[in-house]
């Protein structure tokens, strides 16, 4: 082999070798970018998740002091017919808590919402 033959193949070695240190420099870098990619995904979905959580809780205690207030309204509307009706020991309630003396009332009415339901209230 000549000289020029030897410059030549030492080129082409080094071309060679710094082409497989490229492919690994970027195959290093799109496993890095991936690996970033992934993490923020998950980071995302982390905090997608917390925050539907925290929407979930809010409107948990959002419907509980509505519970607790409409109960409380309940209670009053409740008391004052009984109080009114001092010989009715039962009344009759729809799902959105009209109370009625008599049953075939409340079941009238009830046809009229989307949920039929009449439960019976109990003077105590």
């Amino acid at each position: 082999m000549t000289g020029k033959e030897i410059d030549d193949k030492a080129a082409a070695d080094k071309l060679a070798g710094d082409k497989v240190a490229a492919d690994k420099l970027a195959a290093d870098k799109a496993a890095a970018d991936k690996l970033a990619a992934d993490k923020a995904a998950a980071d995302k979905a982390a905090a997608d998740k917390a925050a539907a959580d925290k929407a979930a809780a809010d409107k948990a205690a959002n419907e509980t002091a509505e519970t607790t207030e409409t109960d409380a309204i309940f209670a009053a509307y409740r008391k004052k017919v009984f109080e009114s009706h001092p010989k009715v020991d039962l009344l009759y309630a729809t799902t959105d808590n009209y109370l009625f003396i008599r049953r075939d009332e409340a079941t009238q009415y009830a046809a009229t919402l989307e949920d039929k339901t009449v439960r019976e209230v109990k003077k105590n």
